[in-house]
């Protein structure tokens, strides 16, 4: 993912989508803490309150990363909860689209037509079976590439 070159207009946008998502989830997370903290009575309560607000603030952390090379696959996270929509991201190249979409768990069908898969893609940790058409945009604009095992279980062969 390094090696998608984003234009001005590109980060602008990704910016103010990423920036939007993050201050209504912020928003939400707020109002549940004020409610459940005014319900707090004992104390253990409040640990367990105090243990949850941590947890929240990892998963914030873990999930809005700014970085160029991670923000495709945070947009996609985001579509799939439903945080963004695929008309806030109008203006991305099709290529940054049909990675955003893949990643939320968007295929096409045959005829064409966009559909949820079951399972979010996990695509460092197992082989994928993509979309035609992703296969498509993907290897037209980043090129082929072909992997050949070794012998040796640790190195893999990278040919461009």
């Amino acid at each position: 993912m390094n090696d998608i070159k984003w234009s001005p207009l590109e980060k602008k946008l990704a910016r103010e989508v990423f920036e939007s998502a993050l201050q209504n989830e912020l928003a939400e997370i707020i109002a549940q803490f004020k409610s459940e903290a005014a319900a707090i009575s004992e104390p253990e309560a409040l640990w367990a309150f105090i243990k949850h607000t941590d947890h929240q603030r990892e998963e914030i952390d873990r999930k809005y990363d700014f970085r160029y090379s991670q923000l495709l696959h945070v947009f996609g996270h985001l579509l799939r909860e439903g945080r963004i929509s695929e008309d806030e991201l109008q203006g991305l190249s099709e290529q940054k689209m049909a990675i955003i979409q893949f990643s939320a768990g968007l295929d096409w069908t045959e005829a064409g037509q966009k559909k949820w898969r079951h399972e979010p893609p996990f695509i460092r940790y197992r082989v994928m079976v993509v979309s035609r058409k992703f296969q498509e945009i993907l290897f037209r604009s980043l090129g082929r590439r072909d992997w050949t095992r070794t012998n040796d279980p640790h190195h893999v062969k990278v040919v461009l």
